[in-house]
């Protein structure tokens, strides 16, 4: 980020979460949010919907980025309690388990840095993001899944699944821009299926590597 945006980032992130902290412990959570909620109108309509202002949108883009990060990561602890009684309820095995938590949690590691840790897929959440839905219902999607879950954590299929992943969510934001034109010219056909084409390059490249 370039140093005039992170100083914008710096002051619009304290007035957003240190003035809305405030207000939620002098008025209360429903009240308080207003004041956060209004913040943001503000900024949205004095500056993000008009031209200019580059710095200043760099830093809002970040604050909504980390805000739904922040989103997933209460996403992924709810995910975590339910799993547990998931487990116990139903004897889930450990494919399951591991299917789950991959798709669903906030996948955190250690750091150099004490109480910190580092967020390995930056805060995003797997089964929220539709292209992998596509994914997973191709012949590939299916086989490298399916790998994943037969090897242990470290083998090279993790790797070829999240290679997997990145064509696929490539494919899916390319088409979704294709359709955003095509819209307004005049429909979008759904092209979903033709993602077993994409997905088939990455059978292709697996099997070299073998």
């Amino acid at each position: 980020m370039p140093a005039a945006a992170d100083a914008y980032y710096r002051v619009m992130a304290e007035e957003l979460l240190g003035e809305g902290r405030e207000a939620v412990r002098s008025l209360g959570p429903k009240d308080g949010i207003q004041v956060a909620i209004l913040k943001l109108q503000t900024w949205m309509k004095t500056f993000a919907r008009r031209s200019g202002h580059e710095d200043e949108k760099s830093a809002l883009d970040m604050l909504s980025y980390e805000c739904r990060a922040a989103l997933h990561r209460c996403y992924s602890a709810a995910w975590y309690l339910l799993l547990e009684h998931l487990k116990q309820e139903y004897e889930l095995d450990k494919a399951s388990l591991r299917f789950h938590g991959l798709m669903h949690f906030d996948i955190q590691l250690s750091s150099n840095l004490p109480e910190t840790y580092f967020h390995l897929f930056h805060g995003h959440i797997f089964a929220l993001h539709p292209g992998l839905s596509l994914f997973f219902q191709t012949r590939t999607g299916g086989e490298l899944i399916e790998d994943y879950l037969r090897k242990n954590e470290f083998d090279p299929a993790f790797e070829r699944l999240l290679n997997g992943f990145c064509v696929a969510l490539g494919d899916y934001y390319v088409r979704s821009d294709e359709c955003a034109e095509a819209r307004k010219r005049s429909s979008c056909d759904d092209k979903s299926a033709d993602i077993e084409q994409v997905a088939a390059s990455q059978s292709q490249g697996r099997d070299r590597r073998r």
